[in-house]
């Protein structure tokens, strides 16, 4: 009888109009619970606008749980400190309090992190004891890489029980993404893990790296060891890489290391302790291999190609206590010429062919070769791959040692054919080609269906641009030209990005979006990228004058409701979608973040097309 009440309660109130499925939530916040994910970096200027609406929209009656996720950014310096410090504050159960405090500061250096804590009432002796545990460190470290892991690239974005929200989003969006997930959860039984049936439905591989940061956090209080092995990628060891070990050993750990990022240098050597340690116990069957990964490749003197020859010529000697030595140094400041001759004598080599090497483009080329090797593996400064297998922790983990005895049987079970190796291993995982690298995780809406669409067939695009931007007027022709391609036909749906926190009536934007229902939008578009005042209406009437567009005809189109609705569902999409920068396409539901290169936008819509349309070919042809 209780179980058929509850079916029925449950059926009410799918049935219930928002408003009421609201006031009945308040009244029973635990009827069906929601995950909201946020991924937060705490030097990110969006992240601290955002925070406040997440606070707001998941209130104590919202039936939401915020869970906050951390993934500090290599652009951000302060950014890792910060995480730390307030994972030493989620141990005393006042992260959220914590992060109230600094976000009201101006940058989170060590001053405004020692305001914050006194802010949220912690206890400052555990809390500075705290934040120096290795512990947090690998729990921060475990958040980014299973932020990554799970497709985010950008904060601040959040997982509503596993559906993708980007960009500042206000709070009655929020709400109505928790409203949505709550119905959608409701078809299940209230013991049900929502967040991750979510992930199962939408994609599996993502699973892992959930599962991975849940694990991490229940054992950062107790004592059992972290750290977990989620998917495989092609990480490639080329000759120049740092190497210490056998080149056909059965076990090939990779370190992606920024030598001027603290604690970066103190991985490598703790990984060189891990396979001293296990050589010591008899199995010596672990190469280690550090790859230069640094914030700038464009091959300056003092940024760039001093530290990648010195590396290089670590790599040469293959002597790890100099080698360690060496990177060492160069951690402690930007490497300068003055520094070249003591480097050089540690190294026992000679500044002059150092300096000459440094100059060479072989040393840019190397680092560029990491650079974008890091980018297809989804690598970061810190990043750990074991025989490919990525490593959601830190180099110190005690669970390592569990990980590498399951490698070995793997490697043990795949011995007997004749092609094993290392190259052969990783070649079957994960590789970020050009075009998923162009292409960000697809969002839950379709933004070309916010207004009405210039071009009757082909795959949707939408461009959401500011007609005084050069950039959006590239993007515009760029996509121009494909709404009457012969063989790529798209249908473009072209919006103004409009500003305010509330719709308004931007003057280009609501004549764009009249011009588009009365067949002239691309014409009128084009007259207002070449005009000096597009947002003035007598600019916008003479324009449409122009385009043999009649103006009164155009200002009646601008006053109807099909108009203002469209311009009401382009400011929706704005709260909603990442656009703080312009132009913002949307193949699709996939945002293109990839350069205004035509070829390269061009093979991104391309992809999106086949993506969702297979064309019917041959056995082995190329789309």
């Amino acid at each position: 009888m209780k179980s058929r009440l509850l079916a029925l309660l449950l059926l009410t109130t799918l049935l219930l109009p928002g408003n009421a499925w609201a006031i009945m939530a308040r009244k029973v916040p635990t009827l069906v619970r929601v995950t909201v994910r946020v991924f937060v970096d705490l030097e990110c200027p969006y992240s601290r606008q955002a925070w406040p609406r997440y606070r707001q929209a998941t209130d104590p009656y919202s039936g939401a749980t915020l869970v906050i996720q951390h993934l500090p950014l290599s652009a951000h310096p302060l950014a890792m400190t910060a995480a730390v410090a307030a994972v030493a504050a989620r141990a005393q159960g006042k992260e959220g309090a914590f992060l109230d405090a600094l976000f009201q500061e101006a940058k989170p250096d060590e001053a405004a992190i020692q305001r914050a804590a006194a802010a949220a009432q912690l206890d400052l002796a555990l809390f500075d004891g705290a934040r120096t545990d290795a512990k947090l460190q690998s729990q921060v470290v475990m958040e980014q890489q299973s932020a990554l892991a799970l497709g985010i690239r950008s904060t601040p974005s959040a997982l509503v029980n596993g559906a993708g929200l980007g960009g500042v989003p206000q709070v009655a969006v929020l709400q109505r993404a928790i409203q949505r997930a709550r119905r959608l959860a409701g078809a299940l039984p209230p013991s049900a893990d929502f967040e991750r049936l979510a992930l199962v439905a939408k994609d599996a591989d993502f699973v892992p790296a959930l599962d991975a940061v849940r694990k991490a956090r229940a054992l950062a209080k107790s004592a059992q060891p972290s750290g977990m092995l989620a998917d495989r990628w092609q990480v490639t060891v080329t000759e120049n890489d740092l190497t210490f070990g056998q080149a056909n050993a059965p076990l090939t750990i990779v370190l992606f290391v920024d030598p001027a990022r603290t604690g970066q240098l103190g991985e490598l050597a703790r990984l060189l302790q891990l396979q001293a340690e296990e050589a010591k116990a008899g199995r010596a069957d672990i190469r280690v291999v550090a790859k230069l990964l640094l914030p700038d490749t464009r091959g300056a003197w003092q940024k760039g190609t001093l530290p990648a020859a010195l590396w290089l010529a670590a790599a040469a000697l293959a002597a790890p206590p100099k080698a360690a030595l060496l990177l060492r140094d160069l951690a402690q400041k930007v490497a300068t010429a003055a520094d070249l001759a003591t480097h050089s004598a540690t190294l026992g080599l000679d500044a002059a062919v150092v300096r000459k090497n440094a100059d060479a483009p072989a040393a840019t080329a190397w680092l560029q070769l990491s650079a974008d090797l890091a980018r297809r593996t989804d690598a970061v400064p810190g990043a750990i791959f074991v025989n490919g297998r990525r490593w959601l922790g830190l180099a110190g983990d005690d669970a390592l040692h569990a990980a590498l005895d399951d490698l070995r049987a793997e490697w043990k079970a795949l011995s007997a054919k004749p092609a094993t190796s290392y190259a052969a291993l990783v070649a079957g995982g994960r590789y970020l080609q050009d075009v998923d690298l162009d292409l960000a995780a697809a969002e839950t809406s379709n933004p070309s269906d916010v207004a009405p669409a210039n071009g009757k067939t082909g795959q949707p695009v939408a461009l959401f641009v500011d007609f005084r931007s050069p950039h959006s007027r590239a993007a515009f022709y760029m996509l121009r030209r494909l709404v009457t391609s012969k063989d790529l036909a798209i249908r473009l749906t072209l919006a103004v990005i409009p500003h305010g926190a509330e719709p308004g009536l931007t003057p280009s934007g609501a004549a764009i979006l009249a011009a588009t229902q009365l067949g002239k939008g691309l014409e009128l578009a084009e007259a207002l990228f070449n005009a000096d005042k597009p947002d003035d209406w007598p600019t916008i009437l003479a324009a449409a004058k122009k385009c043999k567009l009649d103006p009164a005809t155009l200002k009646k189109t601008v006053a109807l409701e099909p108009t203002q609705t469209a311009l009401r569902q382009v400011w929706q999409a704005r709260q909603e979608l990442d656009m703080r920068d312009e132009p913002a396409i949307f193949i699709g539901n996939r945002p293109y973040q990839g350069p205004l290169d035509e070829a390269r936008l061009e093979r991104a819509v391309r992809y999106v097309r086949d993506q969702s349309s297979p064309p019917s070919a041959p056995a082995g042809s190329q789309p």
